[in-house]
């Protein structure tokens, strides 16, 4: 009987994460849904809010937010996709996911994107339009230059300070991501290009699933 119980109560607490993981989505984006432009390659916040899911489901309470990785294997995967974004690496150096959603802080318009690996080959595609019929396209490709590379994995970072990226996302803050902020040669936080990497949990090498563009001033 006891075990039983025991079965049961697992069980309801896996529900319970996965009825979470499922109601905040992209439901931080949610008050701007209907304004967010469509997109060919766009998929609906349904389906991203289900993929999220599925991947919280497969990641073991107990190794979030590592998943099967140790810190340095989700360091070196995200510092290469930051070169890859540079213009340093090939995109065959790094792992993508068939689809990857790319995001758009809160304070930046909450909106996403969904695109291919095709897609994702092409530098110039990793962009999101914010909300509005006139909204800026927000590309994710860092500025030229130099700039020091500063990355924390388990966390958000935003001009090098680390937050927790549950503040942004909670649902993706239950999988592996990796915060990395570029520093342009200045003390001043508005040189400052920030990106979140988030990966499967259970796919190695790691694999991105998603990223999260962020500014310290919108």
């Amino acid at each position: 009987m006891a075990r039983t119980k025991k079965h049961v109560a697992g069980k309801r607490a896996m529900v319970t994460v996965l009825a979470i993981a499922f109601a905040v989505g992209v439901t931080s984006c949610k008050r701007d849904a209907a304004k967010e432009p469509k997109a060919p390659q766009a998929s609906s916040t349904k389906s991203d809010s289900l993929k999220v899911a599925n991947l919280v489901k497969a990641a073991s309470r107990d190794t979030v937010p590592l998943g099967v990785h140790g810190p340095s294997e989700l360091v070196d995967a995200a510092t290469q996709v930051i070169h890859f974004l540079q213009g340093e690496a090939k995109f065959d150096q790094i792992r993508v996911a068939d689809t990857v959603t790319l995001y758009i802080s809160p304070e930046g318009g909450c909106t996403h994107r969904t695109l291919t690996a095709k897609a994702l080959r092409d530098r110039s595609n990793w962009k999101v339009r914010s909300p509005g019929e006139r909204g800026s396209q927000y590309s994710f490709v860092p500025p030229k230059g130099k700039p020091e590379l500063k990355t924390r994995v388990g966390h958000h970072l935003v001009c090098g300070a680390a937050q927790p990226l549950a503040s942004r996302f909670k649902d993706l803050a239950e999988l592996p991501h990796v915060g990395t902020t570029l520093i342009y040669g200045t003390t001043s936080c508005l040189q400052s290009w920030n990106l979140t990497l988030i990966f499967d949990p259970n796919r190695k090498p790691p694999t991105l699933v998603a990223a999260v563009y962020d500014q310290y001033e919108w």
